[in-house]
């Protein structure tokens, strides 16, 4: 992915958001990647007392200004270039391939919830 070969920052980041998806898409990516630093904050804060870090500073709205040259500012960078890959992984609804679920055929002998449970199977 561009991401890990790149090594864009922020700024990048957003200009590759908004020319690959939607608004919507984004959208969908960011609440998944801010959800992921939920979790990521939750961790650190049972390994570590004291840890004050916000979903803001993992994910910041605006230009965080961090410095790839320095050794936090490149973690932070590093940090959220993870985070939003993460997001873009869970955030965006799987395409659902149609040929395979018109494959599935109901049995004579079967019943209806049991060729629905079939159906979504074949959709997982």
């Amino acid at each position: 992915m561009v991401i890990k070969t790149q090594n864009p920052d922020w700024n990048d980041l957003q200009v590759l958001l908004d020319t690959i998806m939607d608004y919507t898409e984004k959208e969908m990516v960011l609440r998944a990647t801010k959800e992921r630093a939920r979790e990521e904050i939750r961790l650190r804060r049972d390994r570590e007392q004291g840890y004050e870090g916000t979903v803001d500073e993992l994910v910041p709205s605006d230009d965080p200004g961090w410095n790839p040259n320095s050794a936090d500012g490149y973690r932070a960078i590093r940090k959220y270039q993870d985070l939003l890959v993460e997001g873009v992984r869970t955030g965006m609804p799987k395409t659902l391939n149609w040929s395979k679920l018109y494959s599935v055929r109901q049995e004579k002998n079967e019943s209806p919830s049991a060729f629905l449970e079939r159906l979504k199977e074949t959709t997982w």
